[in-house]
């Protein structure tokens, strides 16, 4: 008879365990499974040593392009613009002392003198008349190169027009450009051996009937 109670018993403790086993399940809230990656890789790849293994070729394809063109987008130079005619840069250098004198034309219409600077050195003619915002009306600067030959020209960082008289040794007129433009790189000359050129404002030579053949006396300039 005690055995038959004592199993009783066990058989009942089991069932009542496997009832508040079976109520706890019930009561307890379900946990929510974890959320894969999202399928897009960073638009710039030097952000993450790797993509998500869930990113698609397609969204890994899509964002190097897009960091590509990030990259292009960045390096590439910005446009440079010339400052205006008449306008200097801020970083304009000081003119420099030069000699002074006047150069006296013998046109058809009559004599016209001229106030001129004298560049005679290596440094004076490469800077010419650079950075200048305006000429004076009778003004120009005369350039004495060291031999006869031909010379040619550029408006590299030169503001105003000009024009540009190239005399030969015996200081006649053998060619005129006329109105160079201001900021212009392209060499001009006249194709005649020279040993001087005279600067003058743009459409000056013509107004003054400055022609081929016209002989220039140095008044009081240095040769």
């Amino acid at each position: 008879m005690r055995s038959i109670l004592f199993i009783l018993v066990v058989v009942g403790a089991v069932t009542l365990s496997c009832e508040t086993s079976a109520a706890a399940d019930t009561k307890a809230p379900k946990q929510a499974p974890a959320k894969a990656p999202a399928s897009s890789a960073p638009a710039n790849p030097a952000a993450s040593s790797s993509p998500p293994a869930a990113a698609s070729s397609t969204s890994t394809a899509s964002s190097t392009a897009a960091a590509s063109t990030t990259s292009a987008a960045s390096s590439t130079p910005k446009a440079t613009v010339p400052p205006a005619p008449g306008k200097p840069d801020d970083d304009t250098p000081p003119p420099l002392e030069l000699p002074r004198g006047q150069v006296a034309f013998e046109t058809p219409r009559g004599r016209w003198t001229v106030d001129v600077e004298v560049a005679a050195s290596e440094e004076a003619r490469a800077r010419g008349l650079m950075f200048r915002p305006v000429l004076d009306p009778d003004a120009g600067m005369l350039f004495v190169f060291e031999e006869t030959r031909q010379h040619g020209f550029w408006m590299h960082n030169t503001l105003i027009g000009l024009d540009m008289v190239f005399l030969d040794e015996d200081r006649n007129v053998v060619g005129i450009v006329a109105r160079a433009r201001p900021h212009d790189d392209t060499p001009v000359g006249v194709r005649r051996p020279s040993r001087y050129c005279i600067e003058l404002n743009a459409g000056a030579a013509e107004a003054h009937g400055v022609i081929p053949g016209v002989h220039v006396d140095f008044v009081a300039a240095q040769k």
